[in-house]
């Protein structure tokens, strides 16, 4: 058997079984929506009786359609109310119906209270839905099929090498893009737009890379400088406070561009690969000091601290892993609470840090983005913090997960 064959008969095996399921369980759903509009309409057909009694000061009497059947009798004790499908009995014979019977209590007595209403309609339109669904689903596999032998085979594979050839392609490693030669025009004319654009992105990528690293390296030395300034006018004897306090917001602003401008350098170096993996560390030691280096934080936040360390050693980069915990840790304290707790897990393949939350859920998208802060966290930040860890784990080559569960923010590590 060829390949191809073997492949579209495994397929449309798979397909098969995959709309029969998803036919059963379209059923299903229909049925149940349908059944629960006919529950709806029951309970509104109990409010209009309650409604009449209310108005009328008297029970309505039973009535009997085509459609709906309303019957009541006296009981001993109130109940709770429920459906139920029931056999119901009409002109034309017995048929499937939808009962719905709740308690009503007028002038001390309790009365319990039976609608029918038949459900041949319903059965009528699932049947037709389920013979609709089935013929779909012929089409679709004669469809799939056709396609497959007749214009997936011979068409589609140089795009899928393109295709290829784009996943492999990194602008981040400088990795060239490699696209194959094809007769088919319009995928020629694909491959060479999509080399034209893939250089003019490498360009444009290492342009800005070599720019953000020297605007952040430039602008070291005069922040610096003018922090030391802004500190000897603080020190001045004859500064009044109001100046004294424009001052210090000054600082506070030159600061956060310090911190901005050393994540936006550390980024690029990670980037460039300018770190050795070479370091042979203990993880246990390293977070046992770190987290003594922010105990005072910690404290101060009325934050509980609790840390289960497996002992193990790694041989990766000592400065990118400490600032790694370093951000899960200060995030962990940032976006904790009053009387909250942190936990630190680790183990010979994973390191886990959790802390609860007032915060929500942090969007997938956005969770290793950039600049991204959540507008409710009401905290100072770059919104760097999480993209380094995102980008020290590729550089190290580990993996990082994120789970929220319970209202707490957990970070995994994978070694």
């Amino acid at each position: 058997m060829k390949l191809f064959a073997r492949y579209t008969r495994l397929n449309l095996s798979a397909m098969l079984v995959a709309f029969l399921l998803g036919m059963i369980a379209l059923f299903f759903s229909f049925r149940y929506i349908l059944i629960h509009q006919v529950d709806e309409g029951l309970e509104t057909e109990r409010d209009e009786i309650v409604a009449y009694i209310q108005q009328h000061q008297k029970l309505p009497p039973p009535s009997s359609f085509s459609d709906l059947q309303i019957v009541y009798q006296e009981v001993n004790s109130t109940f709770a109310a429920s459906f139920r499908t029931v056999q119901m009995v009409d002109s034309d014979g017995i048929e499937p119906a939808r009962q719905f019977e709740f308690p009503i209590t007028f002038l001390g007595k309790i009365f319990q209270f039976r609608i029918n209403t038949p459900l041949e309609g319903t059965d009528t339109l699932l049947r037709i839905i389920a013979l609709v669904t089935l013929g779909m689903l012929l089409l679709v596999l004669l469809s799939i099929y056709w396609v497959n032998h007749r214009i997936v085979r011979s068409l589609l594979k140089p795009f899928y090498q393109t295709t290829k050839a784009l996943s492999q392609y990194s602008l981040a490693q400088a990795t060239p893009l490699l696209l194959p030669e094809t007769s088919v025009q319009e995928f020629s004319m694909l491959n060479e737009t999509l080399n034209a654009m893939a250089a003019r992105s490498a360009k444009d990528f290492e342009a800005i890379r070599s720019f953000t690293a020297q605007a952040a390296h430039e602008m070291q030395t005069p922040l610096a400088v003018l922090s030391a300034r802004l500190e000897a006018l603080m020190q001045m004897p004859e500064l009044n406070e109001a100046t004294a306090k424009q001052i210090g917001g000054i600082d506070q602003s030159v600061a956060k561009l310090t911190r901005l401008f050393s994540a936006l350098l550390l980024l690029t170096k990670i980037e460039n690969q300018q770190f050795l993996l070479s370091d042979e560390l203990s993880v246990a030691e390293l977070l046992e000091n770190k987290t003594s280096e922010l105990q005072d934080l910690i404290d101060g936040g009325n934050i509980s601290l609790e840390s289960v360390l497996e002992r193990i050693a790694l041989q990766t980069n000592k400065h990118l892993f400490e600032i790694l915990i370093g951000n899960l840790l200060s995030n962990a304290i940032r976006y904790n609470y009053s009387g909250g707790t942190i936990s630190i897990s680790l183990s010979a393949r994973n390191l886990s840090i959790a802390n609860t939350s007032n915060l929500p859920e942090i969007p997938k998208e956005s969770l290793f983005q950039q600049f991204f802060r959540n507008p409710d966290s009401g905290k100072e930040g770059n919104g760097l913090g999480l993209s380094i860890v995102a980008q020290i784990c590729k550089a190290l080559g580990f993996r990082i997960v994120y789970h929220f569960k319970n209202g707490v923010q957990i970070f995994e590590v994978w070694f």
